[in-house]
């Protein structure tokens, strides 16, 4: 693709988006969720300009303007998932995760990884995920690229790695670089004009045991943190996670050997934990004949840690770390998505703290002030419920109405 193609993309992308979300939407909400106290606003009314919340109020009184009138149903912020691989697929369903890695990059062309991005995206938002934090293994992509309805995309560009990323070992350098970035002086230097929000870097490299030296990842952290910029952390191996935390980093990504004193002291520099559940969707009868032997014991690992997280204080947020594609199962990106939240429940973890973890604190740790909430300010994207899902959480994978800028995408 030449680089006028690619700008003149972006720029009609960008066109597309003031025309879409310019107008002035009223909207009567039965209930809205308020995430910070968390607890049901009743009767409400939501004013919606240029795709943002203008005022939220206690309806007094008929509005004589035209109202969407959601009197009867409950409205939740837009969902979002803090870390989830749009252009990533595993062809052996993480039996052989690295292999796998290397078989997708090297088969699949910059089109058809884009295409892949496409159906998930709009997967999601059809599933009430507005908003995605896409963390890596997405090659050169720039979000900018898609043209069909997905979720806001946050994206952190290559995840940087010291040495074989998660390819086997004795990939090639030109393969390795053509989905990762290096932990070098040289790059490092590029933070100062960065494209992305996020930075993420591995401290491990899982399934390879290499470890990215501390003093390496608190010199990354500092600059990125120097250059106003979030800072995501793969860690895996114990020394990896401790490294993670000395280091600074706004949050860790994974955690699966995170033990208790960790856990407190991610507490004391609030840093955000975001443990992966994407693979509960591979514990399905049906897909028995694909699944590895590991994935029920990862799970239940994880599971195990996330109540004494919370009540150590360390802040949750939600994100699947999903990359499986299970069409032919009849399983979209969005469903196994959405299993991979609902899936908290079966970690004690209330249906408020899940709605928490995927709205109000994941917008928090992607720093868009304007992300998981709905108040004056915020984005104008919510998912409309015909029911209460604090009450029954299956039934967040039904939505009635998903708004995204105040504009209705799923009718």
């Amino acid at each position: 693709m030449s680089k006028v193609i690619f700008w003149i993309l972006i720029i009609s992308f960008i066109c597309f988006e003031k025309n879409a979300y310019s107008q002035d939407v009223l909207v009567k909400a039965g209930h809205v969720f308020d995430p910070v106290t968390g607890s049901w606003l009743h009767g409400q009314l939501l004013e919606i300009k240029s795709g943002k919340i203008k005022a939220i109020s206690k309806i007094k009184k008929e509005n004589k303007q035209k109202v969407i009138d959601l009197g009867d149903y409950y409205i939740v912020p837009g969902l979002i998932d803090a870390h989830t691989h749009l252009f990533l697929s595993d062809p052996t369903f993480e039996k052989d995760f690295s292999k796998g890695l290397l078989e997708f990059v090297s088969k699949t062309s910059l089109k058809d990884r884009i295409a892949l991005g496409e159906r998930r995206g709009h997967s999601l938002l059809m599933k009430g995920f507005t908003a995605v934090r896409d963390l890596g293994n997405s090659g050169r992509i720039d979000p900018r690229m898609i043209r069909k309805p997905t979720p806001r995309i946050y994206s952190s560009g290559p995840g940087h790695v010291p040495k074989w990323g998660q390819f086997p070992p004795g990939t090639s350098e030109k393969i390795i670089l053509q989905e990762y970035e290096r932990l070098s002086p040289e790059v490092i230097k590029r933070l100062d004009n960065f494209n992305h929000a996020t930075v993420k870097l591995y401290a491990d490299e899982e399934p390879n045991h290499t470890l990215t030296s501390p003093e390496v990842l608190k010199e990354w952290v500092s600059r990125a943190h120097a250059n106003n910029l979030k800072v995501a952390v793969h860690g895996i191996l114990p020394k990896a996670i401790q490294a993670a935390i000395d280091a600074k980093a706004d949050s860790l990504e994974h955690g699966t050997n995170l033990d208790e004193v960790q856990m407190k002291q991610m507490a004391s520099q609030k840093m955000y934990w975001v443990p992966s559940t994407g693979s509960k969707i591979l514990t399905r009868p049906e897909l028995t004949e694909i699944r590895p032997h590991h994935v029920s014991q990862e799970l239940s690992l994880i599971c195990s840690k996330i109540p004494k997280a919370k009540e150590t204080g360390v802040e949750l947020v939600f994100g699947s770390d999903n990359y499986f594609s299970l069409e032919k199962f009849g399983i979209d990106f969005g469903e196994s998505t959405m299993e991979a939240l609902i899936f908290l429940s079966e970690c004690k973890v209330s249906p408020v703290d899940i709605l928490r973890m995927a709205t109000l604190h994941a917008g928090e740790l992607i720093g868009d002030k304007a992300l998981g909430d709905l108040k004056f300010g915020s984005y104008a994207d919510f998912v409309v419920y015909k029911k209460d899902p604090l009450n029954d959480l299956a039934i967040l994978k039904s939505p009635y109405k998903v708004f995204k800028a105040g504009q209705e995408v799923l009718k």
